[in-house]
């Protein structure tokens, strides 16, 4: 489960940064 959360996490952030940092505030 925490795999897919940083695989997800990771994909997020590759694909958009600004989104992942959204999600992180």
């Amino acid at each position: 489960m925490l795999v897919m959360i940083m695989e997800t996490g990771l994909s997020c952030s590759r694909k958009s940064p600004t989104e992942r940092m959204d999600m992180k505030e």
